[in-house]
């Protein structure tokens, strides 16, 4: 992904902005939801969010946007140069630092239990059931969620890195007669 982000910032800096960040997260989620002890909804989908740092004459522009086609951004560079040309200079504008070339991304960040559970989260929701029961739980409501995240930064003085992650939360209500507890894990 680097290279695609590497030339979409090749191709903002050659529009006419002075220096251009941008930063992409491409996230894979699962999500599966818990009523009545049972598994209620499953859903998996993807997204890619996009944050741009834009400058011009020490205007400072950042904005965000949800898409999978990276050339929106370039149909999108008119009003991106209409909103930076309304703003005034910045007083903390600092050009971005060069890169340090000895970084790298951080590592072990991907955690195989969180891709099962994406691949089969009908499995994770029988555990949570049943943990529950066992310590006495009439019932169970709740949701459990996992993610998988690369993210990528690209800057127009060469910087580049991506680095994978994932994520998982676990949201259980627990029903005893009248009472009931919450308990939330990330």
């Amino acid at each position: 992904m680097t290279h695609v982000l590497s030339d979409l910032v090749k191709r903002l800096s050659s529009a006419g902005f002075d220096e251009v960040i941008i930063s992409m997260e491409y996230v894979d989620r699962t999500m599966v939801k818990i009523a009545n002890s049972q598994p209620s909804v499953a859903q998996s989908w993807s997204e890619v969010l996009i944050d741009l740092y834009l400058t011009k004459d020490k205007k400072i522009l950042v904005t965000s946007m949800t898409t999978s086609d990276l050339d929106e951004i370039l149909r999108e560079t008119p009003r991106l140069f209409e909103q930076i040309n309304s703003l005034e200079p910045s007083f903390i504008y600092a050009k971005i630092p060069e890169p340090d070339r000895e970084v790298s991304p951080l590592t072990n960040l991907v955690k195989n239990s969180t891709m099962r559970f994406m691949e089969d989260p009908g499995v994770y929701a029988e555990i949570l059931v049943n943990k529950a029961h066992e310590e006495g739980g009439e019932r169970v409501a709740g949701a459990l969620d996992g993610y998988f995240k690369r993210r990528c930064i690209a800057t127009s003085n060469g910087f580049e890195r991506c680095e994978d992650s994932t994520g998982f939360t676990v949201y259980a209500r627990v029903f005893v007669r009248d009472s009931s507890g919450h308990w939330g894990y990330g």
